[in-house]
């Protein structure tokens, strides 16, 4: 099972931003899943770790819900250059946090896979 650190991002404000930014529409599925994809890459390249970044499906374990997660490393390392051993430095983490506007409080964490 892989699991991906990084922050958890809503799908709706995903979409929003996209759809406000002119990366695509919400009129059909693949639509929608293009906009959010579109929108999470350029939060990444403006957070400056594009090279390293990856939006991935996750769930929390309590809850059970699925999110989506800007993420910075993985277990897997064919996945990511960043894994459990080599982590990301904290300044890549903190740009992205800073990119999200996420609160002081708020900490990048490790979420399971969905696949």
């Amino acid at each position: 099972m892989t699991y991906w650190y990084g922050f958890l991002v809503n799908e709706e404000w995903l979409l929003e931003r996209g759809i406000a930014k002119r990366f695509g529409t919400d009129k059909t599925l693949t639509d929608r899943c293009y906009t959010i994809s579109e929108s999470a890459w350029d939060l990444l390249k403006e957070a400056g770790v594009a090279l390293e970044g990856r939006l991935a499906r996750v769930v929390a374990l309590k809850s059970g819900n699925i999110h989506w997660c800007l993420a910075l490393a993985s277990t897997n390392p064919r996945e990511m250059f960043y894994t459990q051993h080599n982590p990301p430095p904290p300044e890549k983490v903190e740009s992205l946090k800073r990119v999200l506007q996420k609160a002081d409080h708020i900490e990048a964490r490790w979420w399971k896979s969905t696949s």
